[in-house]
């Protein structure tokens, strides 16, 4: 009889134990989806930002382009005119020295935005990566329907 109880009570610890493994397998499959969605979530809106101030930042540019190509205009035709004439008259070179002002202004603006843009072309590569972590989760976690865009 002490064999016989012997070998149940492994049989019931064997079966208790493979309903405990199922249950931590299926907490842990859930653990997975809800982390994958979370940092799928968490990625779209950092996505979503960075494509906001890359718009943003293309529109300053070219806004910036558009003046200083209009700086450059007045500058010329009003050199033109004064070579015409000969010698500056006192408004045109006080016209000259605004235009001057107003470009020295615009690099400025340009040079700040190099560095904009560097900066964003550093969050680009860090989402790149991210979004390539979040593919990874989404594929643990057996998300199919879910796929993280591309950065450029």
């Amino acid at each position: 009889m002490g064999v016989i109880q012997n070998n149940f009570n492994k049989l019931l610890g064997l079966t208790l134990g493979a309903v405990g493994t199922a249950k931590h397998l299926e907490s842990q499959a859930m653990v997975n989806k809800t982390t994958a969605l979370n940092q799928y979530e968490n990625f779209s809106h950092e996505e979503q930002a960075y494509n906001t101030d890359k718009a943003n930042l293309a529109q300053e540019q070219a806004s910036i382009d558009e003046k200083m190509t209009k700086n450059r205009a007045s500058a010329e035709k009003m050199n033109k005119k004064i070579e015409e004439q000969g010698f500056a008259k006192k408004g045109q070179s006080l016209y000259m020295a605004a235009l001057e002002k107003s470009y020295n202004s615009l690099a400025e603006k340009q040079e700040l935005l190099k560095g904009r843009k560097a900066t964003l072309d550093e969050r680009a590569k860090f989402l790149k990566e991210k979004g390539s972590n979040v593919n990874s989760l989404l594929q643990k976690a057996k998300i199919k329907n879910l796929k993280v865009g591309g950065i450029d």
